[in-house]
C-alpha cells in the first residue's frame, strides 16, 4: 500500500484535515419533506465521520424555493429557519473529527418538475434531456437572483457551523450546465466564450465570499467531460479551473451528465475501475499548482492510494465506499484493511432506490440509513444459535449473531461457504461481490464461528441438539425447465469457463444470472455466445441504468440476444425455440447453460420450521437479491 498517502492530512484554505479521505455528496434522501435535517439524517453523516472521513460532503441541497430542487426528496438550505436543523448536523460532523461541509445546487435542466413551482430552468435553448418538461431561458436578472440565492445559502451554512459549502457545477446541474459548451449556447455576456461560460461560478463566489467568514472553505465540483459529444471537455475543464482558481480553496472533479449516468458516474460493476483517474490527472497536471485538487471515479482504498501514489489529485472522494463500510478510513488507519467491508457496484439500494425517491440503503450493509435502528449491542444473554446454510444470508446471521455474543453454530452442507456467490462471483466485472464473499468468510473465523463443512444436517438431527433458535438457511436450487433434452444442459453452479472455449454457447434464460453468464463467456475464448429469454427485455428485475449498461456490453460483445421466445428442445449442437409469433427457429449451441432461476427447496424448509425458536432467511423464503438476503438476515438476528 505505499505510505498510506491517504492517511496523510492536507490544508484547505485555514483548516487542515486529518486525512485526504472525502465523503463524495451522495443523495442519501433522509431528510424531511421539506428538505430539512431528520434523526436518520444526522446518524448517517454522523457514523461517516466517526468512521474516519477526512472531510464530509452533504448530498446536494437546494437553494431556493422557486426552481433549484433536483429531487422530490432533496436537502435543502432556502431560508434562515432551517439554520437550527441543519446546525445539529454540522455538530454530529464536527464533533467526529471531520471536516463538514454542504454542496449547495440548482437543479437547472437536472430539476423535477413535480418539485417545483416554476419551469426548468436552462441556460439555452436545449432540449434534449428534457423530453416533457416545461423549459425556461434564463434572464439576466434571474441569472442575479441565484446568484443572491447561493451567496445567502452559503450564509446559513457558515452560520450552522459547517466548515464550508461546495457549488455544484459537474453533472449537468444549472452551473454545469452554463459551463459546457453544448448547453450554454448564449450570446451575451454569459456565453460563447469560456470565460463567459464560468462568469456565473465566478459571480457566485464573489458573492458567497462576502457572506461568510475569512476561514469558511468555498469549493466547487466541476465536470472534466460531460461525456457528449459537443460538451465539456479535459481542455476546457482546465481552463475553466484555472480562471475559478483564484476564488475557490479545492476543486473537486468529476463527470457526466444525467444522459451518460452508468458510463462515467454511479457506473455498474460492468464498467472497469477506477472510472476517471487517467482524465482527472490530466487535468490536475495543469492545475496543481493553483489549487488543492479532489477526484473521484468508483475508488476504493486500494485504487485511492494508487491515484495520490500516481499523482492523479490531492484528496481521494469516495461514494458508495462509505455506503458499504462507514468505518473503512478507521480499519485502514488500524492496519485492519482486511476488514473493510467492500462495496461491489451493485448499485441495489443505493441508486436504484433513488430512481424510486425512496431512503438510501445498501446491499451489503443493512446498517446503511438506518444507523440507529440496527446498532448492534451485546446481548442480554448468551445464546447458542445453529445456522444451516452458509450462503449469504447465513453468514451473515452467523456474523451479526457472533457481534451480539451469542455462540454460533453454522452447518453447511457442501465443502465451501458462499452458497451462489461462488458462481456469481466468477466474471472479473463481479470481483466485487467475490470480495464480499471471502469478506464474510473472513469474518468466520475471526469471530470464532463454529463452522461444519460438509455437513448436512436434518431437522430431526437438530432437534436433538442443544439451542436457543435455528437460522434456517438452506437457499436456492437453481430451476431445471421440463425443456425436451434438458438433460444436455448445465447450470450455472457446474460450468467450466474452459469447457466453453471454442465452441458455440447458448444461454436459456436472460435475467441477471443469464444474461451476467453470457457477458463473462463473450469475453472468453468462444465462437459465439446467445441468449433465450422468454420476456421483451434483458433482465428486467435490474434497475434501469445498469441494465442499459448490461444490455450495450452484451451488443458491444457480439451477444445474439434472443427476446420474447421459449426454447422447445436442445439437441445436439442447437437448440430449438418458439420465436415471439410461435414460429420454430434454431440456434447453434454446442453448450447450453441453463439460467431459468431460482426456486427455494420448500420440502427441507417445511421440515425445518417445525423446530422450535426457528427463522428462515434469504432464498429459502423465495429466490431473490443478495439485498434481501443481507437485510433478511439483520432483521432476522435483531429480533430474536
Amino acid at each position: 500500500m505505499g505510505n498510506n498517502l491517504l492517511l496523510e492530512q492536507i490544508k484547505i484554505r485555514n483548516t487542515v484535515m486529518r486525512n485526504r479521505i472525502v465523503m463524495a455528496p451522495m443523495e442519501a434522501r433522509l431528510n424531511m419533506p421539506d428538505g430539512g435535517v431528520s434523526k436518520e439524517m444526522i446518524e448517517y453523516y454522523k457514523a461517516r465521520a466517526h468512521g474516519g472521513a477526512g472531510a464530509v460532503i452533504i448530498e446536494n441541497t437546494y437553494i431556493d424555493e422557486f426552481s433549484s430542487r433536483s429531487g422530490i426528496i432533496s436537502s435543502g438550505f432556502y431560508s434562515d429557519h432551517m439554520i437550527a436543523g441543519k446546525s445539529l448536523l454540522a455538530d454530529a460532523i464536527r464533533e467526529e473529527g471531520a471536516l463538514a461541509i454542504m454542496q449547495l445546487s440548482h437543479g437547472g435542466p437536472q430539476a423535477n418538475p413535480a418539485a417545483n413551482n416554476s419551469p426548468v430552468l436552462y441556460p439555452s435553448l436545449y432540449t434534449a434531456p428534457s423530453a416533457g418538461k416545461e423549459y425556461q431561458v434564463l434572464t439576466e436578472a434571474q441569472i442575479g437572483e441565484i446568484e443572491d440565492s447561493f451567496a445567502q445559502a452559503s450564509r446559513r451554512a457558515c452560520w450552522a457551523g459547517f466548515n464550508g459549502v461546495e457549488f455544484h457545477a459537474a453533472h449537468g446541474y444549472l452551473l454545469s450546465s452554463f459551463l459546457s459548451p453544448l448547453r450554454n449556447q448564449r450570446e451575451d455576456q454569459y456565453g460563447g466564450s469560456v470565460e463567459n461560460r464560468a462568469r456565473i461560478l465566478i459571480e457566485v463566489l464573489k458573492k458567497a465570499r462576502k457572506n461568510v467568514d475569512c476561514d469558511f472553505i468555498l469549493g466547487v465540483r466541476m465536470n472534466i467531460s460531460d461525456g457528449l459529444e459537443g460538451g465539456m471537455t479535459e481542455e476546457l475543464a482546465a481552463e475553466t479551473a484555472k480562471l475559478i482558481a483564484p476564488y475557490v480553496d479545492y476543486i473537486n472533479l468529476s463527470a457526466g451528465f444525467s444522459e451518460t449516468c452508468g458510463k462515467v458516474m454511479i457506473t455498474p460493476c460492468y464498467v472497469d475501475a477506477p472510472t476517471l483517474a487517467s482524465q482527472i490527472r490530466n487535468v490536475y497536471q495543469e492545475i496543481k499548482d493553483l489549487v488543492p485538487v479532489f477526484g473521484v471515479g468508483a475508488l476504493d482504498y486500494k485504487s485511492g492510494e494508487e491515484c495520490l501514489e500516481q499523482d492523479c489529485f490531492d484528496a481521494a472522494v469516495f461514494g458508495r465506499a462509505f455506503i458499504a463500510d462507514p468505518d473503512w478510513p478507521n480499519k485502514l488507519s488500524s492496519g485492519e484493511a482486511a476488514d473493510i467491508r467492500p462495496c461491489c457496484r451493485g448499485n441495489e439500494g443505493c441508486f436504484s432506490r433513488m430512481l424510486k425517491g425512496l431512503p438510501v440503503r445498501c446491499e451489503l450493509n443493512p446498517a446503511a440509513g438506518q444507523e440507529e435502528k440496527y446498532q448492534l449491542k451485546k446481548a442480554k444473554k448468551k445464546k447458542r444459535i445453529i445456522v444451516v446454510g452458509g450462503g449469504t444470508a447465513g453468514m451473515e446471521c452467523a456474523r451479526i449473531g457472533a457481534l451480539q455474543g451469542h455462540e454460533m453454530v453454522l452447518f453447511e452442507s457442501s465443502g465451501r461457504l458462499g452458497g451462489h456467490l461462488n458462481e456469481a462471483g466468477v466474471p472479473a466485472f463481479k470481483a466485487g461481490l467475490r470480495r464480499f464473499m471471502e469478506w464474510q468468510i473472513r469474518q468466520m473465523k475471526k469471530l470464532n464461528v463454529n463452522v461444519r463443512l460438509n455437513r448436512r444436517v436434518s431437522a430431526e438431527e437438530i432437534q436433538n441438539m442443544q439451542f436457543d433458535h435455528v437460522i434456517v438457511a438452506v437457499g436456492s436450487n437453481y430451476i431445471v425447465p421440463p425443456i425436451k433434452g434438458v438433460e444436455r444442459a448445465i447450470k450455472p453452479d457446474c460450468y467450466d469457463t474452459e469447457q466453453m472455449k471454442d465452441k458455440y454457447v447458448a444461454v436459456i434464460g436472460g435475467g441477471m444470472v443469464g444474461a451476467e453468464t453470457a457477458l463473462h463467456l463473450s469475453g472468453e475464448k468462444v465462437k459465439g455466445v446467445a441468449v433465450l429469454e422468454m420476456r421483451d427485455a434483458i433482465a428486467p428485475e435490474h434497475d434501469p441504468v445498469a441494465r442499459q449498461i448490461l444490455a450495450d456490453k452484451l451488443e458491444q460483445n457480439g451477444v445474439k440476444v434472443l427476446l420474447g421466445c421459449r426454447a422447445s428442445a436442445i439437441e445436439e449442437e442447437r437448440i430449438l425455440y418458439l420465436d415471439e409469433n410461435g414460429e420454430t427457429k434454431e440456434v447453434r449451441a454446442e453448450a447450453v447453460i441453463l439460467a431459468t432461476g431460482l426456486r427455494a427447496d420448500s420440502e427441507q424448509v417445511s421440515a425445518f420450521r417445525k423446530l422450535p425458536n426457528a427463522v428462515c432467511v434469504g432464498d429459502c423464503i423465495k429466490a431473490g437479491k443478495v439485498y434481501h438476503a443481507t437485510h433478511e438476515a439483520w432483521k432476522a438476528m435483531l429480533n430474536l
